[in-house]
């Protein structure tokens, strides 16, 4: 049976150039007419707010956004499922908080199973300290987290937190890096104390015979394993993939490639891993990239289980797709209970959303848009997408946000109208 499969994403823009994007979205002839308070598909949250965290749909059909303020507090609104701002939410709909210094919540949100917010990101001003909260379900700060709903991490190394994910007993994951280019996983309990059975009291640092590591993307297996994707920069050059197996105990797993790390390059040109990661049912790891020397395309590698290239996938493991000048593979990927590949981007040059599905193999499905491709949305639109329905939403991937060019801010949610069957469940989380 089909079902309405609705598209979410956050855009970041200006006040200077809102009117041209206005109405440009106005003109698409995908967006959902009867989403947000001026039915035009389009949901203003406010100003100085930046879309640079992520969105989630609940299990009523709400979408929550986070990110932060220009001010550096953390930014958290929920809207009703018709695009309302929800006004049983703390301040009709919206909320702020305040840690004391600048910062970002560029780490997204988590809905824990008693409907609690957790938002993640870090401090700034030198400070370089994550920073996790949590509301109730109504947008309060929770007084059972942390310190009256807040924990700042002891530790002043953090230079990013990029996401944040829950296991499957409820712990609190989160992913960055740290000033000495390495990067980091951190394991909280449900309190927000670090779990101390984690790694190294409570996290593992992740690095790579001491080249620069960028942080992309990570993911939690169906045996709770946490597979960890960057970019690995050697001399100034993005020379591939570099990705790392964890244990559910925050141990490297032996069982995949060197001590639980590899580095591939499936291209003979540099490779930036702006992507994110995704896992398949049977264990597989699928990574979304772009190439940047010569053409930029986006590129999309598969590894086995054990961390070797899948050649089976694709060209000898990988796909490249290439649509307009300047293609970046940086908006996510998510996989359908089919196991079809849907892999998102933006080109720059030319101001196009690009959403293309491949098959299982790794080839384009033909049968998707023009030979596998669509172009969706342009001018700007952040690289967070949000599929709902069915009960069986899940946050893709992607958080950076683009064509900030002004101090003050609006954060927009858009809602496309698109027939997809079957139902995602996307990847784990």
């Amino acid at each position: 049976m089909k079902k309405n499969i609705k598209l979410l994403s956050i855009l970041c823009c200006s006040l200077l150039i809102g009117t041209q994007l206005n109405a440009q979205c106005n003109n698409a002839a995908n967006l959902d007419k009867t989403f947000g308070p001026q039915n035009n598909g389009i949901v203003f949250i406010g100003t100085n707010w930046k879309g640079n965290g992520s969105i989630l749909i609940d299990d009523q059909g709400r979408i929550v956004s986070s990110g932060s303020t220009n001010g550096g507090d953390f930014a958290v609104a929920r809207l009703l499922s018709n695009g309302i701002l929800d006004d049983t939410f703390a301040d009709n709909g919206k909320t702020t908080i305040d840690f004391g210094l600048e910062g970002n919540g560029r780490g997204g949100v988590v809905r824990d199973c008693q409907g609690r917010l957790i938002v993640a990101g870090c401090q700034e001003e030198g400070q370089n300290k994550y920073v996790v909260t949590r509301l109730l379900e109504n947008g309060s700060l929770d007084p059972s987290f942390g310190t009256g709903g807040i924990v700042i991490g002891a530790d002043g190394n953090i230079a990013n937190i990029s996401g944040i994910k829950l296991t499957s007993t409820g712990k609190i994951v989160l992913f960055g890096s740290l000033t000495s280019d390495n990067l980091i996983v951190i394991q909280l309990n449900s309190d927000g104390s670090p779990d101390t059975n984690f790694g190294t009291n409570g996290s593992t640092e992740v690095d790579f015979g001491g080249n620069e590591i960028t942080l992309s993307d990570f993911a939690i297996d169906g045996q709770g394993r946490i597979v960890i994707v960057g970019q690995i920069n050697v001399a100034g050059f993005a020379i591939g993939f570099a990705v790392a197996r964890l244990n559910p105990d925050g141990s490297f797993d032996q069982t995949f490639g060197t001590d639980g790390k590899i580095i591939i390059n499936v291209s003979d040109l540099e490779i930036r891993a702006n992507g994110g990661v995704a896992i398949t049912r049977s264990g597989k790891i699928i990574i979304l990239g772009s190439t940047i020397t010569g053409a930029d395309q986006m590129i999309v590698a598969q590894l086995n289980n054990d961390g070797s290239v899948d050649t089976n996938f694709g060209m000898n493991g990988s796909t490249t797709i290439k649509i307009g000048t300047s293609l970046q593979g940086d908006g996510g990927i998510t996989i359908n209970s089919q196991g079809k590949i849907y892999v998102f981007g933006t080109d720059t040059a030319d101001d196009i959303f690009v959403v293309s599905r491949l098959e299982k193999d790794g080839s384009l499905d033909s049968s998707f848009g023009n030979n596998g491709t669509k172009t969706q949305l342009n001018k700007g639109w952040d690289n967070d997408i949000e599929f709902g329905g069915g009960g069986e939403s899940r946050h893709v991937a992607g958080n950076t946000p683009v064509n900030v060019a002004a101090l003050k801010e609006k954060v927009r949610i858009a809602r496309l109208k698109k027939r997809i069957k079957p139902n995602f469940h996307a990847k784990r989380l």
